[in-house]
């Protein structure tokens, strides 16, 4: 629907404002006025975004928000594939497998849709606990893995009459992060009382769980490019690595500020780096040999998400709260660029396959493919 996408480069400032476009202009119009440096806006969604993904071949975006649905749509100019209807919560996650043949989507009630991308079947579906979280397997086409709110984790398989097959991997706290191993043969889970757990996906069978003394909450989970380090963000900025091999405890540290949080987290793939985000607008970088912090910076906005550029090492790429999407260089944490144009908070991002644009989804209703410099 072109009346419901805006190409960036050839908007006309006369056109009329459609009824979504006016939604935006209603809820945001007490907002400076922001420099769009974005190619294209998605302008579909009538509520809050909360998840965004990119198809492997970087042709197709599912973007899921607070409204109960999904869209996916196409990079290129923003046109509708299909929509994932029959959800009744939010939609709280949505990604493609390996190969993007199928597609999930989750929402808050429990339900679980797998959808056939050529064209946009529902082929199957379950009702399951509250979820949080999808994340498909590294290798087989047909795996994935769920996390639940009263605590248990889903190995699903989509077998050949396109039913769900479900182990369970068993556990009593909400479920808030988890991801397969590179090997396909393992995952790792966190959940709300702190503790972490390596599981064995064949048998079901926990093979360690790691919790520190506290009780805090786990805010976010990253792993490094071998499978060997496991770096744990908790609330009151409380971190952690762990061996991932055997659970054991290599690095703790606290903040200062109890009230801040560990927002997230991401391993440098060929430098001994972690970077890690915080509420306070906070961005350190953990020399992973020695221990020590090698840099800090603050942006007084706090921080959603970060990612490593998939070909330059040290150019790493932050959501932030004031909206934007910042590009910094890990050496000295200068800022490269910044892309501009969402109106609230930046939930979710993903850097295309290619390397060459960025997706992004918001709590101003949005979603925007920003070219990469």
């Amino acid at each position: 629907m072109v009346s419901d996408v805006e190409d960036n480069e050839d908007t006309n400032e006369n056109e009329n404002i459609n009824e979504n476009e006016a939604s935006l202009t209603k809820n945001f119009d007490n907002e400076l006025q922001i420099n769009d440096n974005s190619a294209l806006t998605f302008k579909l969604h009538k509520k809050t975004i909360f998840c965004c993904n990119l198809s492997s071949n970087d042709k197709y975006v599912v973007s899921g928000d607070e409204d109960d649905m999904a869209y996916v749509w196409k990079v290129e100019d923003g046109s509708i594939h299909f929509q994932c209807e029959g959800h009744t919560d939010s939609v709280i996650d949505a990604k493609f497998n390996i190969n993007s043949n199928y597609l999930a989507t989750i929402d808050m009630k429990g339900t679980i849709k797998i959808w056939l991308v050529e064209n946009g079947q529902c082929v199957t579906q379950t009702q399951l606990e509250d979820l949080n979280w999808i994340d498909w397997h590294p290798v087989l086409e047909n795996v994935l893995l769920l996390g639940g709110a009263e605590g248990n984790c889903y190995v699903v398989k989509v077998n050949s009459k396109k039913e769900l097959d479900l182990k369970i991997l068993s556990s009593a706290s909400n479920a808030l992060h988890g991801f397969f191993l590179k090997d396909g043969k393992k995952c790792i889970t966190g959940h709300e009382n702190g503790s972490v757990k390596l599981w064995d996906i064949q048998d079901s069978k926990k093979i360690y769980r790691f919790k520190t003394d506290g009780e805090y909450s786990i805010t976010c989970l990253a792993i490094n490019f071998e499978n060997t380090l496991i770096s744990i963000g908790y609330e009151h900025s409380q971190l952690v690595v762990i061996n991932a091999t055997n659970g054991k405890k290599i690095y703790e540290s606290i903040k200062e500020k109890e009230d801040n949080t560990i927002e997230a987290m991401a391993f440098s793939k060929m430098l001994s780096l972690l970077v890690v985000c915080y509420l306070d607008g906070d961005i350190e970088v953990l020399d992973l040999k020695t221990f020590l912090i090698r840099d800090k910076i603050n942006f007084k906005q706090g921080f959603t998400k970060v990612i490593f550029d998939r070909i330059n090492d040290y150019k790493f790429y932050v959501a932030s709260l004031d909206g934007s999407i910042k590009c910094l260089d890990i050496r000295n944490l200068e800022l490269i660029f910044e892309h501009t144009g969402h109106k609230s908070h930046v939930l979710d991002f993903q850097i295309s396959q290619k390397n060459n644009f960025i997706v992004s989804c918001s709590e101003d209703f949005t979603c925007k493919v920003f070219e990469k410099n």
